[in-house]
């Protein structure tokens, strides 16, 4: 059924507009689909329960192929491999993991219980954390490359002090 302003009686398959000009499609005598006049969309939730205003609302799960982000509000983190960054050292973050219970700059299991998260600022947060991780890594293998070189130059020091003390004995 298709009208303005008609009332369905809730049967399903039930297609109208509203008194707001919103087209409301009905299935399984529930509201389905809703495209408000201000080109919001609501599917499986009616959009007066949309209170962030969302342009698409869903109630349950969304697949696809691929998602596109076009921008974000941060900047992208390869500043975090610019001279000048300041990379804490691993004993604050482990302090503040301590007394925090999650890393610096990430949202923690409340705030994103209670205020959801941005995808698009997370994949900034998560990118900045791994090229921060990056270069944790890169400066514990120049450490381990300068041990090695060490314990490598005592071994030779030791072979040639075991070879000169073998040759006296002869």
């Amino acid at each position: 059924m298709i009208g303005n302003d008609f009332q369905p009686s809730l049967t399903p398959n039930n297609v109208y507009i509203g008194a707001n000009n919103d087209l409301l499609v009905y299935a399984g005598s529930a509201e389905r689909l809703r495209v408000s006049n201000n080109g919001s969309v609501g599917i499986g939730t009616p959009l007066t329960s949309n209170p962030n205003g969302y342009k698409l609302a869903v109630n349950g799960k969304i697949g696809g192929h691929d998602v596109q982000i076009e921008r974000t509000s941060s900047a992208w983190p390869d500043y975090v491999f610019k001279s000048g960054y300041n990379l804490i050292e691993l004993k604050q973050v482990e302090k503040f993991i301590k007394d925090n219970g999650h890393l610096e700059g990430v949202p923690s299991e409340t705030e994103v219980s209670e205020g959801g998260y941005s995808v698009g600022e997370m994949d900034v947060t998560l990118l900045r954390k791994v090229e921060e991780l990056t270069l944790y890594v890169i400066e514990q293998q120049k450490k381990l490359e300068a041990q090695q070189a060490q314990i490598e130059e005592l071994k030779k020091g030791l072979d040639s002090k075991n070879k000169k003390e073998r040759s006296s004995k002869f």
